[in-house]
């Protein structure tokens, strides 16, 4: 029983290591890209139930990704916008692209408006879930609030000066 030979194989992994590396600096990027933005990014399952949601979330609902990870959308929406966006929900996961407006409560239980903008997401030539980017507007919206309040308060102050001054 004596060896006669040695048979050897080998197999070049040279340009499927280059295109590891390749996908790996890709994902870097984007990783890097998504985590820098102001707005949420989000995905979630058919369900609603939250798969991800970028760092943003913290800034904007005061909950850490990770705390709202496997929740469902709805326990933050405000009861009353809970319809409207449970119903583009639906429309979504027939394949509608939507851009919706609502309230949510954040984690100090504040009032905060925002703005979605979202997809369906296809897996294996199936709806999988939605995909989108969440903008804050509150700020925006309680500066155009005080805005038209200050109008309307200075439009009666002048109706009431002149009803003072015309006798009435």
């Amino acid at each position: 029983n004596r060896i006669s030979g040695i048979m050897t194989v080998m197999q070049d992994v040279s340009a499927r290591r280059g295109l590891e590396e390749k996908i790996a600096r890709s994902e870097r990027r984007y990783k890097t890209l998504i985590d820098n933005l102001e707005d949420v990014v989000f995905s979630l399952d058919s369900h609603g139930t939250i798969l991800f949601m970028s760092p943003a979330v913290e800034r904007v609902y005061g909950f850490t990704p990770e705390q709202m990870q496997g929740t469902h959308f709805s326990q933050y929406i405000v009861p009353e916008d809970l319809p409207k966006v449970t119903e583009s929900f639906h429309r979504e996961l027939a394949g509608s692209v939507e851009a919706l407006e609502f309230r949510i409560h954040d984690s100090a239980g504040e009032t905060r408006y925002l703005r979605a903008q979202s997809r369906p997401r296809q897996e294996g030539g199936c709806v999988a879930g939605i995909d989108g980017v969440i903008i804050d507007f509150t700020s925006l919206h309680v500066a155009q609030k005080e805005s038209i309040d200050l109008t309307h308060s200075r439009s009666l102050g002048r109706r009431g000066w002149l009803d003072i001054g015309l006798g009435y």
